[in-house]
């Protein structure tokens, strides 16, 4: 019997390219190009809507009225008949696209994964939420945020870890060097930047960071994925901090308290075997994606004497090349964008696919690669 499903991925990419939405289009870009026969419709913008947008969106706080106004956004190709209709949202101002065009009918079940909403912000959304209530299921990436989301809607509402390519993130088959001695993605302190800083000046150790500040677009959304996979499977040791300490640094939320949420740097450093340095989020969601040992060993945000604590894990190098291994193994086996894609068709009650069970199998070869490996090796 010849296996058909026909799915349509509603993306956001032919309107934002920043770093941060990345994932998501990897995600959709695995799924399309190995899981499904799928389409992937981004609708692009034109010269008034930004304009026309905002306004939207300003609206849709207030009155379902916003839905009288304009989009401007432009589409074309959209076909009908699929299977299923899935949307990757990142942020809440997203969903003002999502009833520019009529896709809910073009669909038997649909499904939205809405990435980062934070649970004291769901009232201040007003109507623009209502849009969710046309798919079967909504996915959200936070987890304190389900609950509020919920209330607040007509349909399900569920959690998701954030997930990757862990097949192009795994430094096996060929591990190379890890010359970087510690990669800063922007996310540790003054403090604790300053010291590794004054370490790398003296010691010559290749410490990465950014030192530039402002807008982040990425030229091409796979290109940015190889290029960031490619400095974590070259770094020993990489940090990130719950949503409080991102909140910290960079005002990431703009109402209420902080949420003890985690983001996908945590599950991208261990893909990629980098020992992970900061928190372990005290959350059941945390436990029960990446509980497991030295899946992150425990470091202060702000950390003066950083550099003695890094010495004092170079000193146990059988303990850092089995968390090395031991993570990778586990994202392989947990954290693929198979595993999350499985959720979403598990919510549609829609079967797999051949392709998924082909990932699944690569996924397997690669972990057992892992397992085999020499002692030491990617470490």
């Amino acid at each position: 019997m010849t296996f058909q499903r026909r799915v349509l991925i509603y993306s956001q990419r032919g309107l934002s390219r920043h770093v941060s939405r990345c994932p998501g289009y990897e995600f959709e870009d695995l799924i399309a190009a190995e899981l499904e026969t799928a389409d992937i419709l981004a609708p692009g913008a034109s010269k008034a809507s930004p304009l026309l947008m905002k306004a939207r969106g300003s609206l849709a706080r207030r009155t379902r009225l916003y839905r009288a106004l304009p989009s401007g956004l432009q589409l074309s190709g959209l076909g009908e008949g699929y299977d299923l209709l899935f949307a990757y949202v990142g942020l809440p101002r997203d969903l003002v696209t999502l009833d520019a065009f009529d896709l809910r009918r073009r669909a038997g079940a649909a499904v939205v994964w809405l990435q980062e909403l934070a649970a004291a912000d769901v009232a201040g959304y007003g109507p623009g939420l209502d849009v969710l209530n046309a798919f079967d299921h909504v996915i959200c990436g936070l987890a304190e945020t389900v609950p509020a989301l919920a209330a607040r809607l007509d349909v399900p509402v569920h959690y998701a870890c954030w997930g990757l390519d862990a097949l192009a993130f795994s430094p096996w088959p060929d591990p190379p060097e890890r010359a970087i001695w510690f990669y800063n993605l922007s996310n540790v302190s003054q403090v604790t930047h300053e010291a590794l800083l004054a370490h790398a000046k003296t010691s010559g150790a290749f410490y990465d960071f950014p030192t530039e500040v402002g807008v982040h677009t990425a030229r091409d959304a796979a290109e940015h994925r190889w290029r960031y996979a490619d400095r974590l499977r070259r770094s020993r040791y990489f940090y990130a901090g719950t949503a409080r300490v991102r909140s910290r640094a960079h005002a990431g939320w703009k109402r209420g308290a902080a949420q003890a949420e985690f983001g996908s740097r945590y599950v991208e450093a261990l893909a990629a075997g980098a020992i992970l340095l900061g928190d372990r989020v005290p959350t059941p969601e945390f436990e029960a994606s990446l509980g497991w040992e030295d899946a992150v060993i425990p470091v202060p945000y702000e950390c003066p004497d950083i550099v003695d604590i890094l010495a004092g894990l170079d000193a146990d190098p059988a303990r850092l090349a089995a968390a090395r291994r031991r993570n990778v193994a586990e994202v392989l086996a947990r954290h693929d964008c198979l595993h999350r894609w499985e959720q979403v068709l598990d919510l549609a009650g829609l079967p797999p696919s051949p392709g998924m069970a082909r990932r699944r199998a690569a996924l397997a070869d690669r972990a057992a690669l892992v397992a085999a490996a020499p002692e030491g090796e990617a470490g």
